[in-house]
């Protein structure tokens, strides 16, 4: 698939077995009762339009993070955004912040569509129809079909708010020399942590640390005088606490 002088000659090879192995599987991508949703939008039977900037988001969480993100983009003209999501729930989520940023922030215009799948020649066609000047994939979707295509055309990348867990940096390091010539140009993730395990997966990445959006966007207040806990839960019933184990919540 490449010829391109930038990449050595395994990537062409991975990537013809990647497309080959999307192609097998889009008989049962159509019939999944869940990622059947969008099937024209995920296979280009309907294509997006040209766009300056094209945000990534995997599901509601992440499509929330992208509604922040246009909340507080002050462009100096008008753009054209193009906003991606893999469920129907972060679909829902986009169409809301599409009313929401006509009306808050009119400069940005807002498309909402279904991420394609990630076979490489869906990719490259996404990229040339949208045309984008910079691709924002949120937290942690790095799709190498996607990343490879961005190379190939030289379209500038950044991952934004990003997170990888151990587990995730223990796979992607299972596969270092194809990672290494796929990474995103740019990376601003939720700590420091974080920004090392991006930095030992991509090392000619820009690796920097950003606050976590997903607590930019809780606007908490001045603190209020507590409640006392016999009021929020009476002592005679039974209740169950729910909560992260991550220490930032």
């Amino acid at each position: 698939m490449s010829t391109d002088p930038r990449f050595p000659g395994f990537l062409g090879i991975f990537f013809q077995v990647y497309e080959g192995i999307w192609r097998l599987a889009m008989p049962w991508l159509r019939r999944h009762t869940r990622i059947s949703e969008g099937y024209p939008q995920r296979v280009l039977q309907t294509v997006p339009d040209s766009a300056d900037l094209w945000i990534q988001s995997a599901s509601v969480g992440e499509s929330y993070l992208s509604w922040e993100l246009l909340n507080r983009l002050k462009p100096f003209r008008p753009i054209r955004v193009l906003t991606t999501a893999n469920t129907r729930q972060g679909i829902e989520v986009l169409n809301q912040a599409k009313e929401a940023i006509r009306i808050r922030n009119p400069m940005v215009g807002m498309q909402v569509r279904y991420f394609p799948f990630d076979r490489p020649s869906l990719m490259a066609r996404t990229l040339e129809e949208v045309q984008p000047g910079l691709v924002v994939l949120l937290e942690t979707e790095l799709w190498p079909g996607l990343l490879f295509a961005l190379k190939r055309k030289r379209i500038p990348s950044m991952v934004v708010n990003g997170r990888m867990s151990v587990k995730s940096v223990t796979g992607y390091r299972r596969w270092p020399a194809l990672w290494h010539h796929l990474g995103p140009d740019r990376i601003l993730a939720v700590s420091e942590t974080d920004a090392g395990r991006f930095g030992s997966v991509f090392p000619g990445a820009e690796v920097a640390v950003m606050n976590n959006i997903k607590f930019d966007r809780l606007n908490i207040d001045a603190p209020k005088p507590p409640i006392p806990f016999e009021e929020r839960f009476p002592l005679h019933k039974p209740f169950l606490v729910l909560g992260s184990v991550r220490r930032e919540e």
